[in-house]
């Protein structure tokens, strides 16, 4: 694979990086480190809400907005032109349409999930993006993402790999005078309902299995994550890291489970989430319950409601030397910054997605290996991941390895 000569070039110049979706939960907060890093010159926001991203972003140096609400993509790659790294922030279903624009443009390219349950859809421009010797990081955030990285670590110099990834999104609220807690939610609601209706894919190369398809919030499971989230249940529910982890030709099985009291609330409060009913009549449900916007949130930590909320991360790898024929069961374990670290307005969902996509950001623009074509966390080079790593690590708190 060929180094992407154009991004060395770029280096030379200053950077313009593009952010789809910069007025959003993730892309505002995104915007914010991306002032940090020295090489990047003028970030232009892009978002079909132009008050909302102005409100957000109006007064920050090396900003420029542009309103997208009906734009063209031609007219949209007359706007970028130049643009060194092309950023999806705004939806996994617009993941396509950016990624030609960035084709077209010549660009780097980086989001956060995929559109699609089965498949990733964006390794469908990887020759593409090799013909034009551009690099694409799909699905950066926490999971997927640094769990990713993270596996991807565990596996290395190992065989015949057993995965198991779990995610906890915990949120407390203070009780009511009715004893019960609020029902509020702090993720996009459709995203909400996309992640519990549908199929959830576990990971076999065992032939005789065949596809692994579980029902959302199945396989409940005892798991114990760092203090203070502690002993949770996790549940099966969809997840984007098979979709990649799949291609590690030393992983023979793999799963993920999230959970945490805010996939309890779910599970317990919804009598519609438990059947698994339709999405148009869970969308429905949830327009009732949407997420609180950030001059809500700081609303609700100051009066109290809102007490305190941690996103970790539990990566655990049982596998084989090849010299020593071992079995050897390792794991990893990660704690972000909990909402009370994390600035006012924001969520500590949002804000550590958006900080581990940062560190990759600034590890595109720094690598002296970056690949052309389109590659998952865990297939980046073990260089690039250690760096990335080692940013992470810096801004929120460390991993700790344990062999079991």
């Amino acid at each position: 694979m060929e180094e992407n000569q154009a991004g060395q070039d770029f280096k030379k110049k200053g950077l313009s990086i593009a952010v789809f979706g910069a007025g959003g939960a993730v892309g505002s907060i995104l915007t914010t480190f991306l002032q940090q890093i020295e090489n990047v010159s003028l970030i232009i926001c892009l978002d079909s809400n132009f008050e909302r991203t102005f409100r957000f972003l109006k007064n920050r140096e090396k900003i420029i907005h542009i309103f997208t609400n009906g734009d063209s993509s031609e007219k949209l790659i007359r706007a970028l032109k130049n643009c060194f790294l092309v950023i999806n922030a705004a939806s996994s279903l617009l993941n396509r349409r950016i990624m030609k624009i960035a084709w077209e443009l010549g660009a780097n390219y980086l989001d956060f999930a995929s559109f699609k349950n089965d498949e990733a859809e964006q390794k469908n421009f990887h020759v593409g993006f090799k013909e034009k010797n551009i690099a694409a990081w799909i699905n950066w955030g926490v999971g997927p993402g640094l769990t990713n990285l993270l596996v991807a670590g565990l596996i290395n110099g190992l065989e015949e790999c057993r995965v198991k990834i779990r995610v906890a999104e915990s949120t407390n609220y203070a009780r009511q005078s009715n004893s019960h807690e609020p029902l509020i939610f702090l993720w996009n609601p459709q995203l909400v309902v996309d992640e519990i209706t549908s199929p959830v894919y576990s990971l076999s190369k065992d032939p005789k299995r065949g596809a692994i398809i579980r029902e959302p919030f199945s396989g409940p499971e005892s798991c114990v994550f760092p203090y203070p989230i502690g002993k949770i249940t996790c549940r099966h529910i969809n997840q984007n890291e098979l979709l990649t982890l799949k291609y590690q030709s030393n992983i023979l099985e793999a799963d993920v489970k999230t959970g945490g009291n805010d996939i309890e609330r779910l599970y317990e409060k919804s009598p519609k989430i438990k059947k698994c009913q339709e999405k148009k009549q869970l969308s429905k449900f949830f327009t009732k319950h949407k997420a609180p916007s950030p001059e809500k949130i700081t609303e609700l930590i100051n009066s109290g409601v809102l007490l305190d909320g941690r996103v970790a991360i539990l990566v655990e790898v049982e596998g084989k030397n090849p010299e020593t024929k071992e079995r050897i069961t390792q794991k990893a374990t990660w704690m972000g910054l909990g909402l009370r670290e994390v600035p006012q307005g924001t969520t500590h969902i949002n804000y550590n997605t958006a900080l581990v996509a940062a560190c990759a950001i600034k590890q595109m623009i720094n690598s002296e290996q970056l690949q052309s074509g389109v590659w998952a966390p865990e297939e980046i080079s073990e260089i690039d991941r250690e760096l990335i790593l080692e940013c992470v690590q810096k801004k929120t708190n460390p991993v700790h390895f344990q062999v079991l």
